[in-house]
């Protein structure tokens, strides 16, 4: 199943809350794993907009998952590896 793009801070905690249910945790024992307070786990999970970044990543990677920015939509000209290899290949007419 394709995951939704998180938009919002709500998307992100959707995403949280349903990964620690598929992993059999409650938010107690999320909240061990992490180091922090069912609180504030209950708060991701509500999409409060205040959380901070350490604490975020720390608790996807006791989820099993990574945060992997990517740009949104296509990208206007050459990604930076597509523009490496045209210039191997101009490189490679040239000798």
């Amino acid at each position: 199943m394709k995951e939704r793009q998180l938009i919002t801070p709500a998307d992100f905690g959707n995403r949280i809350s349903r990964a620690r249910r598929d992993a059999g945790l409650n938010q107690t024992e999320l909240a061990a794993k992490v180091g922090v307070g069912r609180n504030w786990i209950s708060a991701v999970e509500q999409g409060k907009a205040k959380a901070e970044l350490g604490l975020v990543l720390r608790t996807l990677r006791a989820l099993g998952l990574e945060l992997m920015p990517q740009p949104i939509g296509k990208p206007k000209g050459l990604s930076v590896r597509e523009r490496a290899l045209a210039r191997r290949k101009v490189g490679e007419k040239h000798e």
